[in-house]
């Protein structure tokens, strides 16, 4: 979650400007953000794309390859991450974000409760160590690695097809990439007049309209899904305010299909409350005991 003060002058997007180079990080408001994202990717099938959208369209016909034995090698994430970041994004995160990958133990180190990805980002005076100094904003991705080997041993054969782990991985990065737009560009003030603002949530209103935009476009058979729904509802398990009817309809989103899987989403935290805790607290998870 990241704040603003509504009162700071947050200029407007314009379309020729929504480029690598032209906008400056934390700097944007989150609807102008959203609103230019959605102009961006509308078009592509305005048949008004731009010579970066054409020459991404090229490379993905001809480049967009993966290694479906070994849907977990860096090599393809990088590859789409630059395919995904001009499609989309107008080059916007080139030299801004690193990606990685983790397994399930290594990223819930990371993260409290289970999840298919976050992004993080290192913000210039806020480093926890003065010694070392950022001049510019600094993103990382990190993406959740599948373990093939658990699903055999429970018997389930969903992640096991490297085809539904690849298109899995792929939606993924696509989803965090809209975060680290958000987080790289969105405003940030670290002055005291913006310490008691509203805080904005990560699923909210603009992320959802720029996501159904990726959503709906279709570009050489490739189809995107972010996981809109499931994403909002575990907001809302946190605190965040439910648009009423009229609003999720304009995103396409169903309210019965929201109210279904947040009752999924309230079991799932409910159960991990409920948790009975270990039996040596000082022993921790990820600590190696010899015997």
């Amino acid at each position: 979650m990241t704040t603003y003060d509504s009162n700071h002058f947050m200029p407007v997007i314009a379309r020729e400007d929504f480029e690598i180079g032209c906008m400056k990080p934390l700097s944007y408001s989150r609807e102008e953000i959203s609103k230019a994202i959605v102009d961006n990717v509308k078009r592509l099938s305005s048949g008004d794309m731009s010579p970066r959208q054409v020459e991404a369209v090229a490379r993905m016909k001809y480049l967009g390859t993966v290694n479906v034995m070994q849907p977990e090698n860096l090599e393809d994430f990088h590859k789409w991450f630059g395919f995904f970041n001009d499609l989309y994004f107008g080059g916007l995160l080139k030299g801004y974000c690193r990606i990685e990958t983790y397994n399930f133990k290594d990223m819930g180190k990371r993260v409290d409760g289970h999840c298919r990805g976050y992004f993080h980002i290192d913000i210039p005076g806020q480093e926890l160590d003065p010694r070392f100094r950022k001049e510019t904003v600094d993103g990382h991705i990190a993406i959740l690695r599948y373990d093939v080997g658990y699903y055999r041993e429970i018997g389930s054969s969903h992640f096991t097809d490297p085809f539904t782990r690849w298109k899995n991985y792929f939606d993924t990065l696509l989803h965090e990439m809209l975060h680290a737009v958000d987080g790289i560009y969105g405003y940030y003030c670290l002055e005291s007049c913006c310490a008691e603002v509203e805080e904005t949530w990560g699923h909210d209103i603009y992320w959802q309209a720029a996501a159904q935009a990726l959503e709906d476009s279709k570009v050489l058979g490739w189809y995107p899904q972010l996981g809109r729904t499931e994403s909002l509802c575990v907001d809302v398990e946190g605190g965040y305010i439910l648009p009423d009817e009229i609003v999720l309809r304009s995103l396409g989103l169903d309210i019965t299909q929201i109210l279904t899987k947040q009752r999924q989403v309230k079991a799932y935290f409910h159960e991990e409350e409920v948790r009975p805790p270990a039996a040596n607290r000082c022993i921790r998870g990820d600590w190696i005991v010899d015997a």
